[in-house]
């Protein structure tokens, strides 16, 4: 009887976390919802309930890649560009755009980047990002 795909991919994401490729941690954080002198957007940040401590592996951004990013900066708001391609080991669609990512590596770096698009597979079992360190 034809069972679907679903088991022979849950095998697969747990031989790639077996094999310690995605071994750093991110935090997903949002602003905190305050705002400046100004009437501006604080940016503070602050943890998202659920989407703390998850294993992912954050590579360069492929040519190939498709995860549809459709959040820009204005070129005034940017300084330099890194696009990653972070794998999630795990399935969180309620990640958006306006949410950044801090990833630590093994070694205990700390990177804050820009969400810039998220993309949950068919499978119910992983998600992607595309994501930027812009430097303002």
């Amino acid at each position: 009887m034809y069972q679907g795909l679903q088991p022979a991919l849950q095998g697969v994401v747990g031989q790639v976390l077996a094999t310690g490729i995605a071994s750093a941690i991110c935090n997903i954080q949002m602003q905190d919802g305050t705002f400046g002198p100004s009437g501006a957007p604080s940016q503070n940040y602050v943890p998202v309930a659920g989407l703390q401590g998850l294993i992912v592996m954050n590579a360069p951004k492929s040519v190939g890649d498709r995860v549809g990013a459709s959040k820009e900066k204005a070129v005034e708001q940017q300084t330099s560009f890194d696009p990653r391609h972070v794998w999630l080991a795990g399935f969180y669609p309620e990640i958006v755009t306006q949410y950044q990512a801090v990833v630590t590596d093994p070694l205990g770096n700390t990177i804050t980047f820009d969400i810039l698009g998220v993309e949950a597979d068919s499978q119910a079992l992983t998600t992607r990002m595309e994501v930027r360190l812009v430097g303002i």
